[in-house]
């Protein structure tokens, strides 16, 4: 029987063991009669509300099964729930498997921007390529994604920067993508749910804020770590006086590194001296800005070349340019935290916008054109044996 774990809370269980919640329906029931709301503990708590949520009566009943009558009111519900924090799961979550990935990065790295661009990239042009079917498995999820969609798009307007341990951090943004695959018997479809969380820079300034915030980190299936290039004081020196609004310097790279690999050595139970096997994608952000530090022909001011494949030799190239100057920036320690913490890390390179904001809060006047921000979600999607990798010489 699959294991799942609940996009909210986290917690680990059969799917024999998801519950119900009442409809709350008067058609088809015994009396006539819907059941009525009532307070709902375990998701006031999970909420952090002071007020009880009021909502239809939680059941148990064969959680496997996709639905089941009210024991009350006897009206045959769909809606399941997960039996920690009562959270109503998406349809089909639990028979698809959710691969959770965790989006974190400093406030400046355009984390929220990244993610609107990125939806929208598989569902258009890298869905294209690949066949994929991506959408959005909630309302809440179908909602933010509109939103923010718009405003980005059609309005010209970045995010704001996320506010710490806000409710959408509370609630992940859920997407089912189908990917055909074509094998020895024919052509068949592999289906999972990507959860993303997007994490407010602030959370992750100290190991206490981190533990305290997002412990989902623990559960992660794979990380993306956002790195903005203009944090680093050798970029912030070169690119002087052409660059407007520059970022503070915060957190370094590294650092929120080892926050994370012990964050998920101690959740896990792990020994200091053991690599973690969940993926990490080490993303250097705003590539555009780097242009005059880049040699000419650089991998990173290029389109990838995955097409209905990942492209390892042109994912692999391009990551030797983004540790490269790493190594330049830092003299290197980023790369070796990640390899003391991470078994599994690769590096890349990306630029949601494509050029430089027209404003603080504006998009680049001639349009958004993204730079391999699917590169990173790629290469977590092969990790996770949905898509097939292609090597060639290097």
């Amino acid at each position: 029987m699959l294991t799942i774990v609940c996009p909210y809370c986290f917690a680990r269980m059969r799917s024999r063991a998801l519950q119900f919640r009442c409809l709350q329906s008067p058609s088809g029931t015994r009396s006539g009669q819907a059941c009525p709301a009532e307070p709902d503990e375990k998701l006031t708590a999970f909420l952090g509300r002071a007020t009880p949520v009021l909502m239809g009566p939680v059941f148990s009943a064969d959680g496997s099964r996709s639905r089941a009558p009210c024991p009350v009111c006897d009206v045959v519900t769909t809606k399941r729930v997960c039996p920690e924090c009562h959270n109503d799961l998406p349809g089909g979550y639990d028979s698809i498997g959710g691969r959770i990935i965790a989006l974190v990065g400093p406030k400046t790295s355009g984390k929220s921007t990244y993610v609107t661009v990125l939806i929208r990239e598989l569902r258009e042009r890298v869905g294209e390529y690949f066949g994929a079917a991506v959408n959005p498995m909630d309302d809440r999820t179908a909602a933010r994604y509109e939103k923010a969609h718009a405003d980005l798009f059609k309005e010209g307007h970045l995010p704001p920067m996320t506010p710490p341990s806000s409710l959408d951090l509370t609630y992940p943004q859920l997407y089912k993508v189908t990917i055909p695959r074509r094998g020895l018997l024919g052509e068949r479809s592999l289906s999972s749910a990507l959860v993303f969380f997007d994490t407010a820079g602030e959370d992750l300034e100290s190991a206490e804020s981190t533990a305290r915030n997002v412990s989902y980190l623990a559960q992660a299936h794979g990380i993306i770590l956002i790195v903005d290039p203009l944090q680093f004081a050798a970029v912030h020196d070169a690119l002087a006086g052409a660059v407007d609004n520059m970022p503070r310097p915060g957190t370094t790279p590294d650092r929120i590194v080892a926050i994370i690999g012990q964050l998920i050595r101690d959740r896990r139970g792990l020994p200091g001296n053991q690599p973690i096997s969940t993926p990490l994608a080490i993303t250097l952000s705003k590539t555009d800005v780097l242009r005059p530090l880049l040699d000419p022909g650089s991998r990173l001011t290029i389109p990838s070349a995955h097409r209905g494949y990942l492209n390892e030799q042109d994912r692999a190239e391009a990551g030797d340019e983004v540790r490269a100057l790493l190594q330049d920036w830092d003299d290197g320690a980023l790369r070796r935290q990640a390899k003391a913490d991470f078994a599994r890390h690769a590096f890349f390179g990306m630029s949601a916008l494509g050029g430089a904001p027209a404003g603080p809060a504006d998009t680049p006047a001639a349009g958004i054109h993204p730079l391999r921000a699917e590169d990173p979600v790629l290469w977590l999607l092969s990790r996770f044996d949905l898509i097939t990798v292609r090597r060639g010489r290097r």
